[in-house]
């Protein structure tokens, strides 16, 4: 993800907006607000981002996928997504994302390359 916000990378990453809310959520925590807002807006102002749509069908098996697996909704959501509209997601929430493997989402976390 660093060398495609760099531009080092000759294709534009796709990002589920819903990342950008756990982003500044989490830069929040460890932050203030007003540098989570300047991060993740820069997230947002990015020309090297492209933003997946949310499609009706997403949003329904995120909810039953959240129900049986017992996961976060926003973590579901992400995996209906990505099986729609990417190819992988880059993680290192494995444990959540495990659960979804049988869904077809697939997952690599980068922090273990």
């Amino acid at each position: 993800m660093e060398k495609g916000l760099k531009g080092e990378l000759d294709h534009i990453l796709g990002l589920n907006p819903i990342v950008i809310v756990e982003t500044y959520s989490a830069l929040k925590r460890l932050l203030n607000w007003r540098e989570a807002e300047l991060r993740a807006g820069a997230l947002l102002r990015s020309r090297r981002i492209a933003f997946l749509s949310i499609s009706r069908e997403a949003a329904q098996n995120s909810l039953l996928w959240a129900r049986d697996k017992e996961i976060p909704v926003n973590d579901a959501m992400i995996g209906a997504n990505m099986v729609e509209l990417a190819d992988l997601i880059y993680t290192a929430d494995e444990d959540h994302f495990k659960r979804l493997q049988e869904y077809g989402v697939k997952f690599i976390n980068p922090l273990r390359l």
